[in-house]
């Protein structure tokens, strides 16, 4: 079952898409800017479109917003040296966007992370974790040479890598999906691994 959404114009732009009710029936997402094809993952219920409305930059035209309602939540507790108490960190990758900007399609996936009862919420697109990665393997090469956390981090994001085509970014909902997955995996190892969460609220916050 399909319903169309109409457009809003105002500061928060959002197109015109199509949501599909029912992932069983259709393995499609269509919008007003054309369609993406071969939606294939696991637990397809869980996922969802919606056309709700995002603070996007000027020029820019938000396509389609794909969220997984029961997307796993990565959490950990740091240790506080100057107040000896706990610091409870929590993030996840629920979903992404397409969004045209300048007339080129782009990805951007939803981070969210809550530190204490703060919550922050970031669209981020793939170079963004690859600047990510690379702040890991600096503190790995400099603070921490062969740590083997360290290195299980850039370890996940090799697979982000290897998982990209050669080929300008595919908007084919099954390669945008699978690395969905991976930046996922690649964030929860990454929690779990570094000594401190620092690098997190700078690439969130």
């Amino acid at each position: 079952n399909h319903r169309s959404m109409p457009s809003t114009s105002n500061n928060k732009m959002t197109a015109a898409i199509e949501v599909i009710d029912d992932f069983e029936s259709s393995n499609k997402i269509y919008s007003d800017y054309g369609h993406y094809n071969d939606l294939a993952i696991d637990n397809q219920e869980n996922l969802s479109t919606t056309s709700e409305s995002f603070d996007v930059a000027e020029g820019t035209t938000i396509l389609c917003v794909v969220e997984n309602s029961k997307a796993p939540v990565a959490c950990r507790s740091f240790e506080e040296k100057i107040t000896h108490g706990t610091v409870s960190i929590r993030i996840s990758v629920p979903g992404f966007r397409i969004i045209c900007k300048r007339g080129e399609q782009l990805v951007e996936y939803k981070v969210k992370l809550r530190i204490q009862d703060k919550e922050f919420v970031a669209w981020r697109q793939y170079e963004h974790f690859q600047t990510l990665a690379e702040a890991f393997s600096i503190f790995n090469s400099i603070q921490h040479p062969k740590d083997q956390g360290l290195m299980k981090i850039l370890s996940a994001w090799k697979e982000v890598v290897n998982n990209r085509p050669w080929f300008p970014t595919s908007l084919k909902m099954s390669f945008l999906l699978k690395e969905l997955k991976l930046l996922e995996i690649f964030l929860e190892i990454a929690l779990f691994e570094i000594p401190h969460f620092n690098l997190f609220e700078e690439f969130v916050c």
